[in-house]
């Protein structure tokens, strides 16, 4: 009868054990965050000074990485790719491809949440490189590659599915 008795108070002690871990792991945060979302460009055809401009609309994606400094406070770094085309129509046509890679850095300031939405502000720098692919059809000589500074500023907030899964708006 005492074997008995110690084993239930052995196996209560334990699962108490076990379920005091599992709380405390569920309470910390992750330090690490990989994203990986769909982007895409849609552009507007213009016309002007006898020549028309016109982009094709394409879709690309978005890797990130974000380590929390601590609840509110995080750095992000991100790398973007989409493949995009022009078109020139005038005295004479003009086609240039190019990929397009974004490349930024931004420091987050997570605010306070209500449930599982947690708003956030964002503001950074990087760069947006065009850079020509030289595929056959692309008939304007000389293009060559260029970068410009690219500065995010927003605000965003996300919706905690699931402990693993967010969407972001």
């Amino acid at each position: 009868m005492q074997f008995e008795f110690v084993s239930k108070r052995a196996v209560i002690a334990i699962a108490g054990f076990v379920l005091a871990l599992t709380l405390s792991g569920v309470a910390q945060e992750q330090r690490s965050e990989i994203s990986i979302e769909g982007t895409g460009f849609f552009t507007k055809d213009t016309t002007g000074n006898g020549v028309h401009d016109r982009a094709t609309n394409t879709g690309g994606f978005l890797v990130g990485y974000r380590y929390n400094i601590n609840r509110w406070l995080a750095a992000e770094a991100n790398y973007g790719y989409d493949r995009n085309t022009q078109m020139y129509f005038g005295s004479t046509a003009a086609r240039i491809e190019s990929n397009v890679h974004q490349i930024t850095g931004s420091a987050v300031v997570k605010l306070p949440g209500l449930g599982r939405i947690q708003p956030f502000a964002l503001a950074g720098g990087g760069a947006l490189v065009f850079d020509p692919t030289g595929n056959s059809g692309g008939t304007f000589v000389g293009a060559t590659s260029e970068a410009r500074g690219a500065f995010p500023v927003w605000g965003r907030s996300r919706l905690r599915l699931h402990t693993t899964l967010l969407v972001s708006s």
